[in-house]
């Protein structure tokens, strides 16, 4: 801390909102060791943390996969597709049962999902027939054949039972005769729920049709719930981000990061180790393969490659010395510490939203830049985390196993070696400029590195880094790490438990 900002007499911050007004007692400074023994080779050790992150970066971004890898690449994303596709239409069919005025609206609204593969396609087929009629199931059959032809391929098995049976819909034989057993479950067997909506029409009246809708309206009221939940939540957060800023601005907001030691270094390469560490971890844990049981193992490489704290140690700081330096303490209070870190999540949602629009723009720019996929029947990449693929058809043991790894393996180890080890390096680095500067220096470098180095598209750092400033911003806040590692665990824990409900 720079004790030239303080105003002695006053005891308030002079110039700079963020210098802290006074000196915790139970933290009070203490006498620094001697530089000239750990320092720490900061320069040594970033270059290994780029290294690492750069290799990182180029391996889950920049290299073109074998070709088996890449064909189970484009089934991950036609797979994510299918289920998003899916729950669009269960809304919008879920939303045309409760009126039927704006089936026309709906049907205009759900455009954009008629493209990428060619069973994705034949699902806008079906959805069509639902809110516009078998005609215009008909139609989009036969602008479906035309661009088939012109990229040469092959008018398949399921459209030719999708024409057969929207033939037979127009002209009102509801029960498909045309179609045989067989081929009806071809069809329900290659388009899921919209294969089952495809056979059960409203004018067939068949009691199949109501287990179809029932998925549908569960659908909306979770859609319904969701929005309402994300409304109040997003008050809620606006309103804790203004009294924040607030309190801030007047002083009454006393960060409690302790900002002397001369060991920063240390904690430089520190981290650097544990980069090394992590990155070695999980190649011997890919060899055993991504099994039922690899998440546990993945869980199990998170807090094995905390044993980089060996390195500080053998270096010559003592224990007690590393906790206290990267905040693994329990603050004054450990309630009052979790509730801080409730406070920080709900306020940063207000900001991540704003991110996520970044994001979005980012990922429209990037595609008219370098341009779609070749092909436009390929399913077009989605900035989605690889776990994403598997929560669908997962059962509860492996949700489990989910929600460990991304609620309590993650959040602890990330916390700990991001918001713990690399930022008390950073603050220590950045000291001799003024404390704000010191601090947003710390937080952007801080929150870049993290999001770079997870396994989303790059179009999605701005939101990674939006999320990790706030966790960033709740270490400088509070002598504690508990705080940001609740935030953290809360937003892994709300993004599983969504995924968890519409997938």
């Amino acid at each position: 801390m720079n004790d030239e900002t303080l105003d002695p007499q006053e005891n308030r911050i002079d110039e700079d909102i963020f210098d802290v007004p006074s000196m915790p007692a139970d933290v009070a400074e203490e006498p620094a060791e001697p530089e000239t023994q750990r320092r720490g080779l900061s320069f040594v050790a970033w270059f290994v943390i780029i290294l690492v992150a750069g290799t990182v970066v180029f391996l889950q971004h920049g290299t073109a996969p074998p070709k088996q890898e890449k064909a189970e690449g484009e089934q991950t994303q036609e797979s994510l597709q299918l289920y998003m596709m899916e729950l669009q239409g269960k809304y919008l069919v879920g939303v045309a049962q409760l009126d039927e005025n704006q089936k026309k609206t709906l049907y205009q609204s759900a455009g954009p999902m008629n493209s990428g593969p060619v069973v994705n396609r034949l699902r806008f087929v079906v959805l069509a027939g639902e809110l516009m009629g078998p005609k215009e199931s008909l139609t989009q059959l036969a602008t479906l054949q035309d661009k088939l032809k012109k990229s040469k391929r092959e008018v398949g098995e399921i459209q030719q039972q999708l024409a057969v049976l929207y033939r037979d819909y127009d002209k009102g034989k509801w029960t498909a005769p045309s179609l045989d057993q067989e081929q009806k479950n071809q069809l329900i067997a290659e388009l899921g729920w919209y294969g089952r909506l495809a056979l059960t029409p409203k004018q067939a009246k068949l009691p199949e049709r109501d287990s179809v809708i029932d998925a549908t309206k569960w659908t909306v009221v979770t859609f319904i719930g969701i929005t309402l939940a994300a409304l109040v939540v997003g008050f809620s957060g606006f309103s804790a981000l203004v009294i924040f800023g607030v309190c801030l601005f007047r002083g009454r907001i006393q960060f409690q990061f302790i900002n002397q030691t001369n060991v920063g270094g240390i904690y430089a390469e520190t981290f650097a180790v544990w980069m090394v560490l992590f990155l070695g971890l999980s190649v011997i844990a890919s060899l055993a393969g991504w099994n039922e049981g690899a998440l546990i193992l993945m869980a199990g490489v998170f807090l094995l490659s905390l044993f980089a704290f060996a390195w500080p140690i053998a270096r010559g700081i003592s224990w007690a010395q590393v906790r206290k330096d990267i905040g693994w303490t329990m603050g004054k209070n450990p309630l009052i510490e979790v509730a801080c870190g409730i406070a920080t999540y709900v306020s940063t949602l207000p900001v991540l939203v704003l991110s996520t629009f970044v994001t979005i723009f980012l990922a429209g720019l990037q595609s008219a830049i370098v341009g779609g996929p070749t092909d436009e029947f390929e399913a077009a990449g989605l900035p989605a985390h690889p776990i994403v693929h598997r929560i669908a058809d997962a059962g509860w043991d492996l949700k489990l196993q989910i929600m460990l790894l991304a609620c309590v393996a993650a959040p602890i180890v990330e916390e700990t070696m991001f918001r713990g080890v690399l930022y008390r390096h950073l603050r220590d680095a950045s000291r001799k400029m003024r404390l704000s500067a010191s601090i947003i220096f710390s937080i952007v470098i801080n929150a870049f590195v993290f999001a770079v180095i997870h396994p989303q598209s790059l179009v999605a750092v701005p939101a990674l880094m939006t999320l990790a400033a706030g966790f960033t911003i709740a270490r400088e806040w509070r002598s504690s790490l508990i705080a940001s590692m609740v935030a953290h665990g809360m937003n892994n824990g709300v993004v599983m438990l969504m995924l968890f409900t519409l997938l």
